[in-house]
């Protein structure tokens, strides 16, 4: 797991709802290289999820949150935030 700032990436592990994947908007840079399906969320914490395929067999699921503070509230609710992961929480 990467967290770079308001973003987490991880490898694409769990099954997402067939009804937010539906409402997914679908794009690609090239077809074979790299793809990805994104939603914008309404949510006072998260701004949009991501799905991002390199390869068309690599896949990664991202989460941009509305800030780095929100991303962390969200990660210790859940009791997800682990020193083992790779963090940049101050970009420059």
């Amino acid at each position: 797991m990467v967290r770079y700032g308001p973003i987490t990436i991880d490898h694409h592990r769990y099954e997402i709802p067939p009804a937010f994947l539906a409402e997914m908007i679908v794009g690609h840079v090239e077809e074979d290289i790299f793809d990805y399906k994104y939603a914008v969320i309404d949510d006072p914490e998260l701004h949009s999820a991501w799905l991002l395929r390199f390869f068309q067999r690599v896949p990664f699921f991202c989460l941009v949150f509305q800030s780095i503070e929100a991303r962390h509230r969200i990660e210790m609710a859940a009791g997800d935030y682990d020193n083992s992961s790779l963090v940049y929480d101050n970009p420059s």
